[in-house]
């Protein structure tokens, strides 16, 4: 588990940004100094502000954009070459061969740098004429090899937008970009076998799809279910029939603070088939509910606490799912990013109440003369009812940079839901765990 930041108020100042606003760098010439300048307040050389603004418009595929580029400023930049290859390839695309071929015998000789440009343009043309006969795969395959030929690096979210791009100007319905195509990054792939469309969901930020989420989606007994923040004021909890894919909607109101990526939703269920639902943390009050019936979000319990022990700055809820022999259990942390421990509360289904253990299983509140805090992947219980965690630990942030510090890789198991841990040789652990007995 990671954190996203630090409990950092924003500065005051004039460029502050709403979360949820789109924050693209961009760039102002300053002619008499020379200089140019980002939305940070960066000054740039006027050259590299050229070459990075020739960048962005190759990467987004804004093909018009890189042809007005004049080949004149190009021709006397220090990357003239390059510059002029992109500009090159962007006529390419446009239609206009004839400047295009001007543009290209005017450079002095043959150029790896060009040579790559030029292919990288022609599987971008081939993904755009795959595109037009509705072949989506092949499209999406050449698209991703016009973006590995180039001569530069990728982030995956302007790869996105290329294509987006690029099927916006084919007429192509910008859904089939977002769900039914393939993911490709080296050594790693992920192909959507269908989409389920759920409906709009807040995307200000990634409060609805941190990694850390557990669970943000989970299937029981032919029943599907996930949840997410519409607004501020809404969380949509969705359950679906896996056997006729009929989509069931619950509409919680609040009042929630979607603006901090931690406050993220959990949901689990107990052995009876009643959902439980945790939302809208980050070092605050516990927040939970229960549904009314099993199988069944139609009807919720208000706001509920659980034991009304260490309750007051959760982060990171969790729940465990239940085994034959274990019952539901929530993971979480007390205390905040320099200074927390993990406990698990256990369910009981008979008495329809939660149940405290008496011991932290991770802790670094204690240490001295430095604080700490464990930060988890997401915990599994095996076939067996085993349960498992991998953690690391988190100490005060290092420099005037404030960088991170995360200390070892750590593993631990329990046999008996929690209650006592063990190492990866079997070797029981004293709790809690802290930076010094962990292994």
């Amino acid at each position: 588990m990671s954190e996203a930041g630090k409990d950092k108020k924003p500065k005051k100042g004039k460029n502050k940004r709403k979360q949820n606003e789109q924050a693209p760098m961009t760039m102002k010439l300053r002619h008499e100094a020379g200089l140019a300048t980002t939305t940070a307040g960066i000054w740039l050389p006027k050259e590299h502000q050229l070459y990075l603004q020739t960048i962005l418009f190759w990467q987004a595929g804004d093909w018009q954009a890189l042809a007005n580029l004049d080949a004149t400023t190009l021709k006397h930049h220090p990357r003239h070459i390059e510059l002029i290859s992109f500009k090159a390839a962007a006529h390419f695309q446009l239609g206009e061969l004839d400047t295009a071929r001007v543009l290209l015998r005017n450079l002095s000789g043959k150029h790896r740098s060009t040579i790559r440009i030029l292919i990288s343009g022609a599987f971008n043309t081939l993904a755009r004429a795959r595109t037009s006969l509705g072949h989506m795969e092949d499209a999406r395959q050449h698209f991703d090899n016009a973006s590995s030929a180039d001569t530069i690096d990728h982030c995956q979210i302007l790869i996105q937008a290329r294509w987006c791009e690029q099927l916006a100007q084919a007429g192509v319905d910008s859904l089939w970009s977002q769900g039914n195509l393939s993911t490709s990054m080296p050594g790693f792939s992920v192909k959507t076998i269908r989409h389920v469309a759920l409906g709009d969901a807040w995307a200000g930020n990634t409060v609805n799809t941190v990694i850390f989420r557990h669970h943000g989606i989970f299937t029981r007994n032919g029943w599907q279910y996930t949840a997410f923040y519409v607004d501020q004021n809404t969380l949509r909890v969705i359950q679906r029939n896996l056997k006729n894919d009929v989509l069931v909607q619950h509409d919680i109101n609040g009042d929630y603070n979607i603006k901090d990526a931690h406050n993220s939703i959990s949901l689990g269920m107990d052995r009876d088939g009643y959902l439980h639902i945790s939302y809208d943390h980050h070092g605050s009050q516990l927040k939970y509910r229960r549904s009314q019936a099993p199988e069944s979000i139609e009807n919720w319990s208000n706001e509920l606490a659980m034991t009304g022990q260490r309750e007051t700055k959760v982060t990171y809820p969790a729940f465990l799912m239940p085994s034959e022999h274990a019952p539901l259990q929530l993971l979480y942390r007390d205390g905040n990013h320099q200074k927390g421990s993990a406990f698990i509360k256990q369910y009981n289904e008979v008495e329809q109440c939660w149940l405290d253990t008496d011991t932290a299983i991770l802790s670094g509140a204690t240490n001295h003369p430095w604080t700490s805090n464990a930060y988890w992947n997401h915990p599994v219980r095996d076939h067996d009812g085993n349960l498992h965690l991998s953690f690391v630990w988190r100490t005060h942030s290092i420099g005037e940079q404030q960088q991170i510090n995360n200390l070892n890789i750590c593993y631990a198991k329990s046999v008996d839901n929690g209650q006592s841990w063990h190492s990866s040789h079997m070797k029981p652990f004293q709790l809690p765990i802290t930076q010094v007995n962990a292994r």
